[in-house]
């Protein structure tokens, strides 16, 4: 399993966004590959910072991107069994960004 150093590398090429990828759920372009693991990323830091008591300084515009592309490849019928997630739960449209992707993941903000 690769280190943080390889992967920082491999993830520096910009050729990369472009390339298809294998990954454990399917083969997927660099860029969408890049999102749904900023997707993980995100989701499974909010889970530890509000696990601690933490409020991390979450960058509205990147959450908003990761948004897009997570609702067009996460749908939001047909969760568990292949799609381990729970079901999306409603917010208000207006509510922070990084409180409608975890909702998006099933979370409640």
């Amino acid at each position: 399993m690769p280190g943080a150093r390889e992967v920082a590398e491999v993830w520096a090429d910009p050729g990369i966004l472009g390339r298809q990828l294998r990954l454990p759920m399917g083969v997927l372009p660099g860029a969408a590959a890049a999102a749904v693991y900023t997707h993980e990323l995100t989701v499974h830091t909010w889970d530890l910072a509000r696990a601690t008591g933490q409020d991390p300084d979450w960058d509205p515009a990147l959450i908003e991107r990761v948004i897009g592309v997570v609702r067009r490849a996460l749908p939001a019928e047909t969760r568990g069994g292949r799609i381990p997630f729970a079901e999306v739960v409603a917010l208000d449209p207006g509510a922070p960004a990084i409180d409608r992707l975890v909702a998006w993941a099933g979370r409640r903000p």
